[in-house]
């Protein structure tokens, strides 16, 4: 199935959950712990009085998900599911401590380097002025990615889940954006994004924060900011060529992209470049123009598409 590290942790629990659903959970978290470790995952297994808890190192920094350090090092806390999550915060956690030299495994890699589960269609058609895009991706996906872990936005972006679904898009792009000029092409791929998509907060759609993987913008009937921001600044990449950068102001993301001849408008530099924003959620704006209320704010560089 192309799991990666965290889909491996969440097969090694449902697993566990659905074979032995009437032993204690202490039993089961024991077991999961078991499969991990042999597994070569630097898993800790953490007691809260009669509680046991499974604490798992990641190279990413994860968001919204309580940690304790341990040598200095964050580990996360993972409960089973018969505990109330919001009981982590007042727990009192304590684990074995381990030799300096002992071989303790590996922290987990929540990045995804494609994924082959059975196949269930979906549908998605697309459109706006003259670009379109059609096709389908694999439904079984999203239910296994609907509570992942939040990471940094640069994470989802070097994510790959379905590499046919991605080079069936660029193939598409590619095709009807040929013969356009730089600039022209720039602002057609980003007002079809602006306009393709319907927009909805994390919070009013899911009810929590749920960052897209490119390939969940095709599924779900609505997205945000960030979710637009990694498909586009994917697709000015993979289908134009064209460098650009995603970045990030307090509480929106967006995107620039480095263009062969200058133009007017809101820009900034790095690198020695002039970096033009180019926001694929501001509906009608073209590139070199910011959103109002961030025209005098420096943005913070979350991923660089270039050579």
């Amino acid at each position: 199935m192309s799991l990666n590290d965290y889909l491996k942790y969440e097969l090694v629990s449902a697993y566990v959950d659905s074979r032995f659903p009437s032993v204690h959970s202490t039993s089961r978290m024991a077991l999961k712990h078991y499969l991990l470790v042999g597994m070569g995952y630097d898993v800790r297994v953490g007691m809260s009085g009669n509680t046991a808890v499974l604490l798992i190192p990641f190279r990413q920094t994860v968001y919204a998900r309580t940690y304790m350090k341990v040598n200095g090092n964050k580990y996360y806390i993972f409960t089973d599911k018969s505990v109330n999550p919001q009981s982590i915060i007042n727990m009192r956690i304590s684990t074995c401590e381990l030799p300096q030299n002992a071989n303790t495994g590996s922290a987990m890699d929540l990045k995804i380097k494609g994924l082959n589960l059975p196949y269930k269609p979906h549908r998605y058609d697309l459109k706006f002025k003259d670009l379109t895009l059609s096709g389908e991706v694999n439904a079984n996906i999203f239910p296994i990615l609907y509570r992942y872990p939040q990471m940094p936005t640069a994470d989802f972006a070097r994510s790959t889940v379905l590499a046919d679904v991605r080079e069936d898009i660029v193939k598409q792009l590619k095709a009807q954006l040929q013969g356009k000029e730089e600039l022209e092409a720039v602002n057609s791929l980003l007002q079809f994004v602006q306009g393709a998509f319907e927009y909805a907060t994390d919070e009013a759609l899911h009810g929590f924060e749920k960052p897209y993987f490119l390939e969940e913008i095709l599924y779900y009937p609505k997205c945000d900011c960030e979710d637009r921001a990694i498909f586009y600044t994917y697709l000015l990449w993979n289908v134009l060529g064209v460098e650009n950068q995603l970045i990030n102001y307090p509480g929106h993301e967006s995107a620039s992209v480095k263009l062969s001849q200058p133009i007017k408008g809101d820009a900034y530099h790095h690198g020695g470049n002039t970096y033009y924003i180019s926001d694929p959620t501001y509906i009608g704006s073209v590139t070199g123009m910011c959103m109002p209320s961030y025209v005098r704010e420096k943005p913070g560089i979350d991923y660089t598409y270039g050579k």
